[in-house]
């Protein structure tokens, strides 16, 4: 090979060289309207590490943010093995992904007792001699203290500001049912209250209340009859008892002997925060039977799940929406079906979302979440709903070996559910990752059962 081969090669070798490069300068760069519009559709937890590749980067998830796919509320759904050692798993439910179900990998919680929620975001564990509780949206802080100097087994709880209230749920040895305790976490003592209510003697368990907070007064109404009454730790003072459903005296007998009477079959209260403003607004939940003629006697014919605001100072009930009829006769055929009872649906609230879902003991007859959108007034108001399957992958899923050994010779039911729900920001994610060794959120393969 001459010389001048040899130089025509090289000419030829540069000149691809600089095309290729040309090439690559003239592809289309990932920014602007189209970075916004992927970053939109990646899940709130990676976002956190997307915002660090560059400026431009971070401005686009935080322009996604806020004018593409907000945050939206967490739905948490927590086991708690059955057997030593315990072990607590956690999954999380974001609506704003496309892959909504993750799961939080995180140490086990250490165990007091069974694990509890309260009030949508309060997770606690209460024994004979302590009691720990949490309510950062991921519950890696937990405080934790004696116990309260009534011993209860079911007591209601709820956290405002500095306070946490003990009430209610006494043992039948205790010779104070319906006492009411509030552990000061400034000074990490406790002090005795006035007592819950006479009329809520037979009702003082959580299971028989519903319990809702603003930051400054506690809402308990009871769920079969809607009876609501607050408590104010300032004051130590009890009000009440208020009727959020205001029945109007009995009508006359019906002339139609098809047509009933209205009757309340379980309500639930709930407060909505908004991460917004300081504003939150009380949510009542209520399922009533309005009767219904003969061809309407299925699961849920004659029935209504209906959704109000209240007014904490007036009372005064705005209704906000229905759940449709054929979701809710899909709800309500679980409990036909002798699966579950009307007092183990639960719901949770952050922001505009609530999440309604069957509050059971095992996580194999939690299959399902209802998910509410509660829309502003400028958007035309009213609800928007749709149902989610939780993944049968869920079931099996553990936060410890001992407790996958378990499982292969026991059934997923040896495992407790409780859910909060919480707005989870990026410092919420930041804070964890920082914070917590082997601190983790995946995302779950859709398998359903």
């Amino acid at each position: 090979m001459s010389s001048s081969d040899i130089i025509e090669m090289k000419e030829e070798e540069e000149e691809e060289g600089a095309s290729a490069s040309a090439s690559a300068s003239s592809a289309p760069a990932l920014y602007g309207d189209v970075l916004e519009s992927i970053l939109s559709n990646v899940p709130l937890v990676h976002l956190a590490s997307a915002s660090l590749v560059s400026t431009e980067w971070k401005e686009a998830v935080w322009w996604s943010l806020r004018h593409l796919n907000p945050a939206k509320p967490w739905l948490f759904m927590h086991g708690q093995g059955t057997r030593t050692p315990y072990s607590t798993s956690t999954r999380a439910y974001d609506s704003r992904s496309p892959q909504a179900w993750m799961q939080i990998q995180r140490p086990s919680i250490k165990h007091v007792s069974t694990l509890r929620s309260a009030h949508s975001g309060l997770l606690y564990m209460l024994s004979p001699s302590r009691l720990s509780f949490s309510s950062d949206p991921f519950h890696l802080t937990w405080h934790h203290a004696d116990s309260p100097f009534v011993w209860r087994t079911d007591p209601i709880v709820a956290l405002l500001g500095t306070k946490l209230i003990v009430a209610g749920g006494g043992c039948d040895f205790e010779d104070d049912p319906l006492a009411v305790e509030i552990y000061d976490l400034t000074t990490q003592t406790w002090g005795s209250c006035e007592f819950m209510p006479a009329v809520l003697k037979d009702s003082s368990a959580s299971t028989c209340l519903s319990v809702a907070t603003d930051g400054r007064l506690m809402f308990v109404v009871q769920r079969q009859f809607g009876i609501m009454h607050t408590f104010d730790p300032e004051s130590n003072i009890w009000t009440g008892p208020f009727d959020l459903f205001l029945r109007p005296p009995p009508p006359p007998p019906p002339t139609d002997h098809h047509q009933t009477v209205p009757v309340l079959l379980f309500c639930s209260l709930i407060y909505s925060s908004s991460s917004s403003s300081s504003n939150g607004r009380l949510i009542l939940i209520g399922l009533i039977d309005g009767g219904g003629g003969e061809g309407e006697k299925d699961a849920g014919g004659g029935k209504a799940l209906k959704l109000w605001s209240v007014d904490p100072e007036s009372l005064e009930k705005e209704e906000i929406g229905e759940m449709p009829k054929e979701m809710l006769e899909e709800m309500l055929s679980r409990k036909k079906e002798g699966l579950l009872e009307m007092s183990s649906i639960g719901a949770s609230c952050a922001g505009n979302w609530v999440y309604i879902y069957y509050n059971t003991s095992s996580s194999s007859s939690t299959t399902e979440i209802y998910v509410c959108e509660m829309l502003v007034k400028k958007e035309g108001g009213g609800c928007r709903w749709r149902r989610e399957e939780i993944p049968s992958s869920l079931s099996s899923l553990s936060s410890s070996s001992s407790e996958k050994d378990e499982r292969r010779t026991s059934s997923s039911s040896m495992e407790r559910v409780v859910f909060t729900c919480s707005q989870v920001t990026f410092d919420d994610i930041n804070n964890a990752l920082r914070s917590t060794p082997n601190w983790k959120c995946s995302p779950i393969p859709l398998a359903y059962s």
